[in-house]
């Protein structure tokens, strides 16, 4: 409904799909028409109050069709798309500057006529262009006057999100990553994030004249490593690097993956290096950082529960980092780059039923009747953020952990049933142990199962 150009595409088993893609690109690309809806997107994304002159001006140059879904409201996540294809008509991408108009058109190079040059400067006017210069006046080029504000604008975004990340101590960064940065921590459109985050990651310049390689980069020592394990889980196993007959290679330090255990794993470093642009090297090491401090528990929290459950409190910094943060990677990246943003104001490890039912009577009557919010953990193995507390925001309750680890029993098993009643804070390899003893197995092995 937004764009009609070419010949319909077929895919079959032997289509080649560069080929489909090109050809479709190139039609898009030759095509030298747009529609009122386009023409929509332009004055709402650029803040142009008269839609007539909007299309008036574009259709000097190009064929303006009458759209049938008009009268329309754009979304915000239609009118980004749009303009976009509207930039890849030669009216508004020849008054951008290059990297820009090379993204909207990737590999499209306009014909140049001898000593006419392409390349656009800050403010966007083109060079030694004295017959076409009468172009850049009017509606027309106020339209691409404000698309290169919005363009630098969300270039700059970039930079400053790459300086960032670089400053958090990520040696390198590639475009996808700088992406998911960008929609996460700006409110940049989706399409403009991913053109910002291409030229910056490519372009040794940015498009407005911006510095945005060879700027010094993090020292390690800015990086903490991955969330340590405690003695009861797999302290034994992490990698190292270490030369191996002259050659760099990754090594597991433990026996407990007998296929890896201890041999050197060239091919992994080679992936690292080459596949994913890491760069490494074995005599770096990544020292090892403190346990940040934590504010406070919320007060007279820890009177309440101390009253409650004796004996069962944990209020130290790294029991309630651990008991907050998961395996997800989103978990490892907040501990990495230091972004603690809540953690439960205390832990509780209760060894009795009863002792979690006084928890949550105790849970109720805190604060007049307002209580705290009760968030229970187990292995710490979830990959869904499950254990993160809830923002300020959304619940401004104090918030305990109930770590169910103290509760770890096999209580009975009837064999002939295939039934068992087991503790919620057993792990994988306990509960397989036990029921090994009664003859019976779980029927499967989780990735979570140490």
């Amino acid at each position: 409904a937004f764009m009609r150009f070419g010949h319909a595409q077929i895919l079959e088993s032997s289509s080649d799909l560069d080929s489909v893609v090109s050809a479709v690109q190139r039609e898009l690309v030759s095509n030298n028409s747009l529609t009122t809806l386009h023409c929509q997107a332009l004055q709402e994304v650029l803040q142009k109050p008269d839609l007539d002159k909007v299309i008036k001006s574009m259709s000097d140059e190009l064929e303006i069709r009458s759209s049938c879904c008009t009268p329309l409201v754009l979304r915000d996540c239609e009118r980004w798309p749009l303009l976009i294809q509207a930039a890849t008509m030669a009216p508004l991408r020849r008054r951008l500057p290059r990297p820009w108009a090379k993204w909207f058109v990737e590999g499209q190079e306009e014909s140049l006529e001898p000593g006419d040059a392409r390349d656009a400067d800050a403010n966007g006017v083109t060079k030694n262009d004295s017959n076409d210069q009468h172009l850049l006046e009017g509606e027309l080029e106020s339209l691409a006057s404000n698309l290169r504000a919005h363009l630098a604008a969300a270039e700059q975004g970039a930079e400053k999100c790459l300086a960032a990340l670089r400053a958090s101590g990520v040696i390198e960064v590639t475009e996808e990553h700088l992406v998911q940065e960008l929609l996460a921590t700006s409110s940049l459109p989706a399409p403009l994030a991913r053109g910002a985050a291409s030229i910056v990651i490519k372009a040794p310049f940015g498009a407005f004249g911006g510095v945005t390689k060879g700027k010094p980069r993090a020292s390690p020592g800015s990086v903490t490593l991955l969330w340590p394990t405690s003695e009861t889980e797999l302290k034994d196993t992490k990698f190292i690097a270490q030369y191996v007959d002259g050659r760099p290679a990754a090594q597991i330090t433990s026996q407990r993956y007998k296929a890896l255990g201890r041999q050197p794993l060239f091919r992994l470093w080679e992936l690292f290096q080459r596949q994913l642009s890491v760069p490494l090297n074995v005599r770096d090491m990544l020292p090892e950082r403190a346990i940040p401090d934590l504010p406070a528990p919320a007060h007279g929290l820890e009177e309440v529960l101390s009253t409650a459950v004796p004996g069962r409190v944990l209020l130290d910094s790294e029991s309630r980092l651990r008991a907050g943060t998961g395996h997800g990677l989103a978990d490892i990246w907040r501990l990495r780059t230091r972004q603690l943003e809540r953690f439960p104001d205390a832990v509780v490890r209760p060894e009795t039923e009863e002792e979690v039912q006084a928890l949550l009577n105790a849970a109720m009557s805190y604060n007049h009747g307002l209580g705290f919010g009760i968030i229970p953990v187990g292995g710490r193995t979830n990959v869904t953020s499950a254990t993160k507390c809830p923002s300020q925001e959304v619940d401004s309750r104090p918030m305990v952990s109930l770590d169910m680890r103290g509760l770890s029993k096999v209580l009975w098993v009837n064999a002939e049933d295939g039934v068992a009643m087991i503790e919620a804070g057993i792990t994988g390899m306990d509960l397989k142990r036990s029921l090994k003893q009664h003859g019976v197995t779980m029927g499967m092995e989780p990735d979570s199962m140490e």
